[in-house]
Parts: structure tokens; sequence; C-alpha cells
């Protein structure tokens, strides 16, 4: 597959392709922007890519493991991005905030851990940010509840979050879902959560 230099879109998703993902598919062609592997069988882990005209990322449900790879961060066309339901590690790529036009981002479940990373705050596009179900700890961090972009979902659920809500939380004011439930978080309940008036479900507890 190496010489598919014209390839544009690549889509395998629902089968039951095995093995590992090769190391040649991260720099297939300089024109693919939608890969679509999800919903297979596949193990080890995410290779580096030099997919610099990707769009859409899709290898959720499956059995990869290990880091998400700084090279992620490269991709800066990239809009969607799908890794849940695999067996994913280490901490969140710093380099994710090198995504500025990044709309979707799904990382749940995984077993990613450490902080969420104060980078994430550029990417100013955002619609949906689900890192829900994983192991992720630290405080919450007031950049990225500045986000005023987010307005499909917001999940940070089934974590180990500590410390308080922070107050930047009034800035997600078209805000459909927010969820923070099944952390430890702690102190009150700020009060600027009522300026939410698109919110149909709010789970901060």
């Amino acid at each position: 597959m190496t010489n598919c230099t014209s390839l544009e879109s690549l889509a395998f998703f629902d089968n039951s392709l095995t093995g590992s993902l090769p190391d040649s598919i991260g720099n297939l062609s300089s024109r693919l922007s939608y890969l679509s592997i999800g919903r297979n069988q596949l193990h080890g882990r995410i290779p580096s890519s030099n997919l610099l005209g990707l769009t859409s990322l899709d290898i959720e449900r499956n059995d990869l493991e290990g880091p998400i790879p700084f090279s992620i961060g490269k991709l800066m066309k990239l809009q969607e991005i799908y890794l849940g339901a695999n067996r994913l590690t280490h901490e969140l790529p710093f380099s994710f905030g090198n995504l500025t036009v990044l709309d979707h981002l799904y990382l749940m479940p995984n077993d990613f851990h450490g902080n969420i990373p104060r980078s994430l705050s550029n990417c100013s596009n955002l619609l949906t940010l689900d890192v829900s179900r994983n192991n992720i700890n630290g405080s919450i961090p007031p950049e990225i509840m500045s986000l005023s972009s987010i307005s499909v979902s917001f999940s940070l659920a089934y974590n180990t979050f500590r410390g308080a809500i922070p107050s930047e939380v009034e800035s997600l004011t078209n805000l459909v879902n927010l969820d923070l439930s099944h952390n430890r978080l702690s102190g009150s309940i700020p009060n600027s959560l009522s300026r939410l008036h698109n919110a149909r479900k709010a789970s901060p507890e």
C-alpha cells in the first residue's frame, strides 16, 4: 500500500480484521483525508503518522494499546478523532493543542492516565470533548472549561478528577450535555452553572 500516493479515502471499518497496524499506513498518501478502520480486531500500537491531509481518523473499537503518538500533533487538518473502546494508555499528548481545527474528540473508554493537557484549550473549534471512562486525574484545567465553542457534549465522567469545578464553566453557554459525574470533585457547585441555558443534561456530581 506504500505506492498509493493518490489515495484520498480508506475505509475498512466493521470487519473482522486482525493483526497490527502496519507502520506504512502512516505514510500512505499526503492526499488521504479519511481513514476509518474502526470496529475490527486490530491490536498493537498506533504507528506514527505523516498523513498531513487527514481530516477524519477513526480507529475505535479495536484492541489497540500503548500511547497516542506525539506525531498526531502534525496532522493539523484533523477535524474528527475517534479512538474510543481500545486499551490505549499513557498521558494524552500535549501536541493535541496543535489541532486547532479539531471539531470532535472521542477518547472513551480507554486507560489513559495523568493530567488532561492544558494545550487542548488551543482547540478553539472543538464541539465535542469526551474523555470519559479513563483514569485521568488532577484538577480540571480552567482553560479547558473556557472553550466556549464546545456545544454538543463535554464529558469527563468516570475518571479521578479532584478539586473544585472551575467557575469558568460559565463560558460553555452553548453546551447541551455536560457530564462530570463519577469523579472525586469537591467544593460547591458554582453559581455560574445556571448560565448554561442550552444544557439538557448537566451531571456535576
